[in-house]
């Protein structure tokens, strides 16, 4: 999980970054800086966080900086707060520093001639701001509509060691001019980002809300000094976290989690072929993961591995941490890591000799199961539902069809799409894949500019060339010219039918301005095929897979799916117990009935949830037992999947209620109509006429302490 450092110099500032963080605790530095950690959770990614409250000055947010990367050792560094404003921003606007002046930097003889010291926020960080700050959607997390709507600027501002209270000081005709590109001043990000730039591999910026305007606009009368101060904290840490929940640490930042030393990913260090003994470095981490916390660290202790050399992470990641070091140390047969091992706990030694060797393991199920993978390798990993994939495929060949495949995320939607589609390329249809995820927010915010890039997308699909020109009528609604389009231009030029597959139509039940327009406008194509009109011949060469989660109703005002009552509903069953055997025997692990109901005893026949687990087994980052003893943790291999539903819950409070329920009674419960209709459509919940019990024991178990008050 990808760590960052949140610093603010002010309790409003504190407690507005506060707000966007679960699982909070205290944490005191030796040196004896408090600090809270905690989680946040967006858009499927999860952030460990540090935050603390370091007070002003640039002397002391560079001391702080330092000791906070030295102790988390984050991939990513912020600093949020509040500035006064220069010139162009209004109150409650945002500033993303692009650049950082140092002011107070020059030579003192009879004037001051300024010598330019310049912090620079990371280049990916700055990318990410402008990104965000043109999309808007940062405006979303704010608790009210503030109007007029804050704007956010990515720009530089300047940093010194004084409160600049009024633009009749010298200093702020200096800074206007000397740092005439500056828009605002602080007293922290100068020594913030001149202590980040000692780390090359951690990203650092400064976010920033306006709460004066140094040009004496400010009206104590009309708005008090802390309110002011409250809207721009929480304007700041708004769009920081945005920026956070889409920024990607990259492989090239690795230096934070383990040593300074540049050591390779542990399956690229050595050629497989050549080691002494059958793959001992999965070997040898399969005996360390059998250790207990206490003879890991024994183990740790008698092989002298320098401390900087291991991560702060699962034991896991320490184990691997270990055996990376320990190949630098010793060479490929690790057979020094193995003795200790063995000194520390014999009885490992004991139950291998009991085992076949690994050395001579030619016919055991380990070598079974490689085998098998090999043969998998290069085959895409899919389980049959022969029921649900029958259905599609008659439907699908009827005139005018239209399916519709709804689902929780990651229960295999888009893969039975596809599969659909192949089968209509064999029947000699045309077949359009699009997703919505290919469209920029900009596209979803006003409906004439959707309908057209709709209209494109699916002609370029079709290799037919654009005309919008000569069809798009200004006098007609977005919804006429689009049929228009499609009757008269790109449904004539084909000669087949054509399967349109639109994948995440959720994006679009997200954005009111055109969901409503959109799901009208593919029912009328879907009952202009079927009533029989003038134009019904050219509609029944269209068929239609509407693609969608069903999680996001959760947070939508309503009671029914968007497009309700239309085409053939799909809906996909869990994995049975033969289905996770061959789902199983695909990732190239011998199982028998006794591990698949142990797996399906905790996450039920899960898609996503059994697809983690066997990839992770693959690999042997983790064995069954550990599997079952640790997943509902957070060292478990299912913490940002839990983290992400705990995330969504705590933003609606009714349905985090509602949940409790059900996680903290053993026999079913009978819930709202509305509240077991979003719980069941976010995958959380089974219904059983009029009673809901939790999905799986997963679930069950993580929730009922996380959601205990």
């Amino acid at each position: 999980m990808p760590r960052a450092v949140i610093l603010t110099a002010l309790p409003v500032e504190y407690l507005a970054v506060r707000n966007h963080l679960i699982e909070l605790q205290e944490n005191i530095h030796p040196q004896g800086t408090i600090y809270e950690e905690g989680k946040f959770v967006a858009d499927e990614q999860a952030w460990e966080v540090r935050i603390a409250e370091i007070g002003s000055g640039n002397t002391g947010a560079a001391v702080e900086t330092v000791r906070a990367i030295a102790d988390f050792q984050p991939d990513t560094l912020l600093f949020v707060g509040i500035a006064g404003g220069i010139k162009d921003v209004k109150i409650g606007d945002v500033v993303a520093a692009t650049d950082v002046y140092g002011y107070e930097s020059g030579k003192v003889g009879k004037e001051f001639f300024p010598r330019p010291k310049v912090g620079k926020s990371a280049y990916g960080l700055v990318q990410r701001a402008k990104s965000e700050a043109r999309k808007q959607d940062w405006l979303q997390g704010l608790s009210s509509n503030p109007k007029p709507k804050p704007r956010v600027f990515v720009a530089p501002i300047a940093a010194g060691e004084k409160v600049i209270a009024s633009d009749h000081s010298d200093i702020f005709q200096f800074l206007r001019a000397s740092y005439n590109d500056a828009i605002a001043v602080e007293m922290e990000g100068f020594g913030f980002l001149s202590a980040a730039f000692a780390y090359p591999n951690i990203q650092a910026i400064v976010i920033r809300g306006i709460s004066d305007l140094l040009e004496g606009k400010n009206d104590d009368a009309i708005e008090r000094e802390e309110i002011r101060q409250e809207k721009a904290s929480h304007h700041a840490s708004a769009f920081a976290f945005q920026v956070l929940s889409k920024f990607q640490v990259t492989d090239s930042q690795s230096t934070t989690h383990s040593s300074h030393t540049n050591f390779q990913p542990l399956q690229d260090e050595l050629d497989m072929d050549s080691l002494p003994i059958k793959e001992p470095r999965e070997y040898v981490l399969d005996l360390l993961n059998r250790l207990s916390l206490s003879q890991l660290d024994t183990v740790i202790f008698r092989y002298d591995i320098d401390l900087a050399h291991l991560s702060n992470g699962t034991l896991n990641q320490r184990s691997i941490d270990l055996i990376r070091y320990a190949l630098q140390k010793e060479g490929a047969d690790l057979s020094q890591l193995l003795r200790v091992i063995y000194t520390v706990a014999p009885h490992l030694k004991e139950s291998t000799e009991a085992e076949k060797s690994p050395i001579d393991s030619s016919n055991d199920s380990n070598n079974e199961s490689d085998n098998n993978l090999e043969q998998m390798n290069d085959k895409t990993i899919y389980v049959e539902r022969p029921q649900v994939e029958t259905k599609c495929y008659k439907t699908i060949v009827e005139s005018g069809a239209l399916l519709r495949v709804k689902a929780p995320q990651q229960m295999g939607k888009t893969m039975l799409m596809h599969r659909v589609l192949d089968y209509a390329r064999e029947q000699g249809y045309e077949t359009v894949d699009l997703s919505f995820e290919l469209a920029d927010n900009d596209v979803f915010q006003d409906l004439e500019q959707f309908c057209k890039w709709f209209c494109v997308i699916v002609g370029d699909e079709l290799e037919i060339p654009n005309k919008l020109g000569d069809y798009w009528q200004d006098i007609s609604t977005c919804n006429y010219n689009t049929t228009n389009y499609f009757q008269k231009y790109l449904l004539e030029e084909i000669a087949e039918p054509l399967v349109l597959g639109l994948d995440k139509v959720d994006l679009v039940f997200e954005h009111a301005t055109i969901s409503t327009d959109f799901c009208r406008l593919l029912r009328n194509w879907h009952d202009r095929a079927r009533k029989g009109g003038r134009h019904s011949g050219i509609w029944k060469k269209l068929r239609l897979i509407i693609v969608h989660d069903t999680d996001l109703y959760g947070s939508l005002d309503i009671n029914s799916s968007p497009l309700g009552g239309v085409g053939m509903p799909i809906t996909l069953p869990e994995f049975n117990a033969k289905q996770l055997q061959d789902l199983a025997q695909q990732h190239g692990l011998t199982w028998d009935t006794t591990n698949v109901e142990q797996l399906m005893s905790l996450v039920g026949g899960h898609p996503h949830l059994v697809q983690v687990a066997f990839e992770r087994m693959k690999h042997r980052d983790v064995t069954l037992p550990q599997l079952l003893q640790n997943a509902h943790t957070g060292a478990g291999i299912y913490s940002n999947h839990l983290l992400q539903h705990l995330g969504n819950l705590k933003q609606y409070p009714e349905l985090a209620r509602g949940f409790r329920k059900v996680v903290t009674n053993e026999h079913p419960v009978t819930l709202e109509p509305l509240l077991a209709f979003k719980l069941h459509s976010m995958g959380l919940i089974e219904l059983d006429s009029d009673t809901a019990k939790v999905r799986c024991e997963l679930y069950r178990k993580y929730f009922r302490s996380h959601l205990s008050s």
